[in-house]
């Protein structure tokens, strides 16, 4: 029971520091929407959970085979014994972490699939067609079709994508959000920008011979550049 106890409190206590390290060392890139912040915190978490299960592994296997390996070619080692209680134990503990790494998976996505609430601006609708191999933007609220978007920032954007001929899936890395584009059909994906700048909206399904080139140029303004916008597009 002392092996067991000191094992667990190294494997725990090892556990700790690797979690708290993808909390203080920020290892995601560059965020520019609200989702981005939601989405890495929930990715943050699970490493977080799989850094203690991966610290008890871990810690148990080396200990064993430091403490208790035979030192003496003739030395014959004591027979296993299974142990219900540890077993059941270790059970019981993986599947609460499983089902709370599924609830909190759970909330955030209901946020991310949820219209957005609590803006000064309304939901700008944006409709996007995909085909190989190139993106169009439409703007019915404006009029307005380019294959350049132009984002307000921390306005609401309501994406609703549909493809013309095979899938393909809109990606900002940036945003964190990817959604298909299929044909016949229409997906939809919502998005804050919050970071002002030019970012790069690609494919993230293998589509075709020119796949590799079907991306782009996103630029999120403010809201008086985005009125400044619309006003040349619709001249």
């Amino acid at each position: 029971m002392q092996h067991f106890a000191r094992a667990t409190v190294i494997g725990l206590a090892l556990g700790a520091v690797l979690a708290l390290s993808f909390f203080v060392i920020d290892i995601t890139p560059p965020r520019a929407s609200w989702e981005a912040l939601e989405l890495d915190l929930l990715f943050k978490t699970y490493l977080a959970i799989m850094s203690i299960v991966f610290s008890l592994v871990l810690v148990f296997l080396v200990y064993s085979v430091l403490v208790f390996r035979r030192r003496h070619a003739e030395e014959r080692g004591a027979p296993f014994r299974s142990n219900a209680l540890l077993e059941r134990g270790w059970l019981i503990v993986t599947t609460v972490l499983v089902l709370v790494a599924a609830l909190d998976a759970a909330i955030v996505l209901d946020k991310v699939f949820s219209p957005r609430t609590g803006y000064a601006q309304p939901e700008l609708e944006v409709k996007v067609t995909a085909s190989q191999w190139a993106w169009q933007f439409e703007y019915p609220q404006y009029g307005v079709r380019t294959a350049q978007p132009v984002l307000e920032q921390q306005r609401p954007v309501l994406f609703r994508l549909t493809s013309r001929d095979v899938v393909h899936s809109l990606f900002v890395p940036e945003f964190r959000m990817k959604f298909d584009a299929l044909p016949g059909m229409e997906t939809r994906m919502r998005v804050v920008p919050t970071a002002l700048g030019q970012f790069k909206a690609v494919c993230a399904e293998a589509c075709g011979l020119a796949h590799t080139f079907m991306a782009a140029p996103v630029r999120v303004v403010t809201p008086d550049e985005f009125q400044r916008w619309l006003a040349e597009q619709r001249r």
